[in-house]
């Protein structure tokens, strides 16, 4: 899953406990440990030492911070926290993580949520959130139906038939409903 958002109120580096919610629809599912995790600056002006000096990060800027940890929790909502000392400034950013699809089409809302809070000691105080941010749809991927008995016995066959049908039944059974986001 790849989400691409727009942080429109800082993240003070000076609060403990900063972290960003993902809670997906009802059938969703982040595993415990996340996996193909990654989040970086949509516009990656970190990767230059020049564009970042004139982006305003400071030297030898890094994102995300040494020390940012996913975690799910096998149910549909995955927390991403940033080390003490780090937050997050007003920029575009892109969070990619894996999550399994519903098994099923879900028939409910298909509604995520997306929000930055700070928890620590002291509480749960939300620092920015989207609450209804519309899904993808997801189509049910049933087998190819074939109808073997439409040619007479003994027609031809031509090659580029014959290729065709073997992609088809080769390629058929390991699509997947959601790709993982290219590299």
């Amino acid at each position: 899953l790849r989400v691409y958002f727009l942080a429109y109120t800082i993240m003070n580096q000076a609060d403990i406990g900063n972290e960003l919610v993902l809670v997906a629809p009802e059938g969703y599912i982040f595993p415990k440990e996340c996996q193909n995790f990654d989040m970086r600056l949509t516009d990656n002006r970190q990767m230059s030492p020049t564009e970042s000096t004139a982006a305003a990060y400071p030297d030898g800027f890094v994102f995300p911070p040494p020390g940012t940890m996913c975690t799910g929790f096998d149910n549909a909502s995955v927390v991403i926290r940033l080390p003490n000392g780090s937050g997050l400034l007003k920029n575009n950013y892109t969070l990619e993580v894996a999550v399994e699809n519903p098994g099923y089409r879900p028939n409910g809302t298909n509604i995520w949520q997306f929000f930055t809070r700070v928890e620590n000691e002291n509480g749960t105080k939300y620092v920015d959130a989207n609450r209804s941010v519309t899904g993808f749809s997801l189509d049910e991927l049933v087998p190819l139906r074939t109808d073997e008995g439409a040619a007479p016995r003994g027609a031809p066959l031509s090659v580029a038939a014959a290729a065709a049908a073997i992609a088809a039944l080769v390629l058929a059974p390991s699509m997947m409903l959601f790709a993982p986001a290219p590299r």
